[in-house]
């Protein structure tokens, strides 16, 4: 695929009631991505030493890069986060785009086409990293407010630290829920059932 000829923003789309990355209840943007044509590159290869603020890294593609940051004031997972916080957000835009923008320009990274930043609550030695991953790539981000291009349009940035609650940045952030965490019982019937049926699908 090509970057950005093959990214579509869609603006004004209906979202579901429970997307609260959402800066607008009930309206958001889409994002399509047309993957059907083969790109052929050189893997990324560069170091993050000397950046700051990166917590940990993990390439999950030649060219996918995750880094994990602390971000300071962030909502916790245990808590709803309805209080305004516009200093807190205005911090947090400002630490990703230093970071982003740190790690493009560092040598031999042109070939890094998708940089994904999110919370360092997540470790990305772990065994459940990558479905924790998915929730947040997906779960905690607008595209009309989290998504970013490099200058030339070559390259571009996912956001998914948890959102602060604001309404002066570039988009308005609403508020934040607690993570939903299941009964450890429930859990427990779930998981033996997917052994159970689900693995012997494929």
């Amino acid at each position: 695929m090509s970057i950005p000829d093959d990214l579509v923003v869609l603006d004004g789309m209906v979202a579901d009631q429970l997307a609260h990355a959402a800066p607008y209840e009930g309206i958001h943007s889409k994002l399509l991505i047309d993957a059907s044509t083969p790109r052929k590159q050189d893997a990324a290869d560069f170091s993050l030493d000397g950046i700051e603020d990166v917590s940990q890294s993990r390439w999950i593609r030649p060219s996918m890069l995750v880094v994990t940051t602390e971000i300071e004031g962030g909502p916790p997972e245990s808590e709803n986060t309805n209080q305004i916080n516009e200093e807190g957000a205005a911090n947090q835009r400002n630490k990703i785009s230093q970071l982003m923008n740190s790690i493009w320009q560092l040598d031999n990274s042109k070939n890094l086409r998708w940089l994904f930043i999110t919370d360092d609550h997540v470790d990305l030695e772990s065994e459940d990293a990558m479905r924790v991953l998915l929730w947040q790539l997906f779960c905690r981000f607008e595209v009309s407010r989290d998504f970013h291009y490099s200058d030339d349009q070559s390259r571009v940035c996912w956001d998914a630290t948890a959102p602060i609650p604001s309404m002066n940045g570039p988009k308005p952030v609403r508020r934040w829920p607690a993570v939903c965490i299941h009964d450890p019982d429930v859990q427990k019937k779930v998981d033996e059932w997917y052994d159970e049926e689900v693995r012997n699908w494929v």
